[in-house]
């Protein structure tokens, strides 16, 4: 993992600092930090959707929810591969849902979310409260922000990529942050769009490109509108699990929504997907999106990776001519 400071005032910057951030606007703190600790990765914030910087900070008094958008397709800046939006949970929330609108891949932007359990006035409150809460939320206090079964806090049903857990750190006016290893690593290239031309399973194009077809199927629902499975995918998803008798594995956890919610179920290995999806009230296809999506890193775990592989590594039914899907070259 890695620790990351931000702060208004370069002074409030620890000097051994192996990342900063500061912003270009407001207190225009960013080049006093990148002076002050010239050795550090440096990460430029900006206030306003109009001015471009690594990462946009969408709060009361800053940007919009409403303008990532627009600022995510005039970002130039490469000192971090990917954009970074900032926000607190109930804005960070807001941008899921923009996101989703404008069919924005959640993989091509990194989400740092600001949460802090470990304020003093959250502490007092729950320790008046609810005392024998008071140690879990100190455990807690350093955390990168996702669903509690992926090791997050559990107050948001995405995995974030870097979380703010405190703008008291070393006692100053200083926020601290932790971040995934990942964060400032090199991307992917863009992933290579296709049509199916019905000659083929999804395991036989799978080969074809040198992609497992869990990476497949997590880049063409990445990709297509809405980051939803195209209808023709979907249908195709959907056939080959209704035809598989193969169990998902003990311990993997899926995703599915209840509503306007997005819940995770760990499997206890006697159930096939597709009798999941009908206890859940949902199609096969929308447990497959939903998994990749609200997995840590946006991404299968090992386990259901290797399951997806399986299901259609036997199925021999070939991807409908007309249909959209992505690989990684």
């Amino acid at each position: 993992m890695i620790t990351m400071y931000d702060a208004d005032n370069a002074a409030n910057i620890p000097p051994d600092a192996l990342v900063a951030a500061g912003y270009v606007d407001g207190s225009k703190s960013f080049d006093p930090i990148c002076a002050k600790v010239p050795h550090a990765t440096h990460m430029s914030i900006s206030l306003d959707a109009g001015r471009d910087a690594d990462c946009l900070d969408v709060e009361p008094h800053a940007a919009s929810a409403d303008e990532v958008p627009g600022w995510l397709s005039n970002h130039r800046r490469n000192r971090v591969p990917l954009p970074v939006i900032y926000a607190d949970l109930s804005h960070m929330k807001l941008v899921l849902d923009v996101l989703r609108q404008h069919g924005i891949a959640r993989s091509s932007v990194r989400l740092w979310s600001a949460h802090y359990p470990d304020s003093p006035d959250n502490l007092k409150a729950l320790g008046e409260k609810h005392p024998a809460q008071l140690a879990e939320v100190n455990r807690n206090a350093v955390h990168i922000c996702g669903p509690r079964s992926g090791g997050g806090c559990g107050q948001i049903d995405v995995a974030m990529d870097g979380t703010q857990f405190t703008c008291r750190a070393n006692g100053a006016n200083l926020d601290q942050s932790l971040l995934h290893d990942n964060f400032f690593g090199t991307p992917s290239p863009p992933p290579t769009p296709f049509v199916s031309d019905g000659s083929k399973s999804l395991n036989d194009l799978g080969t074809q490109f040198h992609n497992a077809v869990s990476t497949m199927l997590r880049l063409t629902a990445e990709n297509s509108p809405g980051a939803v499975f195209r209808q023709g995918m979907a249908a195709y998803i959907n056939e080959v699990f209704a035809a598989d008798k193969e169990k998902v594995p003990k311990g993997v956890i899926v995703f599915h929504s209840d509503g306007n919610v997005v819940k995770d179920f760990t499997c206890s290995g006697n159930q096939t997907l597709q009798g999941l999806a009908l206890s859940f009230g949902c199609q096969p296809s929308a447990i497959v999106r939903l998994t990749a999506e609200n997995s840590p890193g946006a991404v299968f775990s090992g386990a259901m990776a290797d399951y997806l592989n399986d299901v259609f590594g036997r199925s021999t039914t070939h991807v409908p001519s007309g249909v959209h899907l992505f690989h990684q070259k």
